[in-house]
């Protein structure tokens, strides 16, 4: 599926988005620089990617596709190669670590 207009989340990031990974491999992948922790509606802690653009590139979606054993590591390093900026800043709240007891 790309920019599938049909879709509720859709533009979940930004326009002209690959939307083959609506839902991340890597999700919760613990980068600080794609995401933060939050607390959600029912006072569950939960991983935020809001501002992660990084598989919704359409040339990184297109890499991963061909290479699904790349890292999260390799492909950031291939987007800043390519000059893309994966991530964005739709968030106003950022948690730098919820440590869990």
């Amino acid at each position: 599926m790309s920019n599938d207009k049909e879709c509720k989340h859709y533009p979940c990031h930004f326009p002209g988005q690959g939307c083959k990974y609506c839902f991340c491999p890597f999700y919760p992948c613990h980068d600080y620089e794609l995401g933060f922790w939050v607390i959600g509606r029912r006072g569950r802690v939960l991983w935020s990617c809001i501002d992660c653009h990084l598989l919704h590139i359409p040339e990184v979606e297109d890499l991963y596709s061909r290479n699904p054993e790349l890292t999260l590591e390799e492909l950031k390093a291939f987007a800043i190669r390519k000059g893309f900026v994966y991530v964005g800043r739709k968030s106003t709240r950022h948690i730098e670590k919820i440590v869990m007891i």
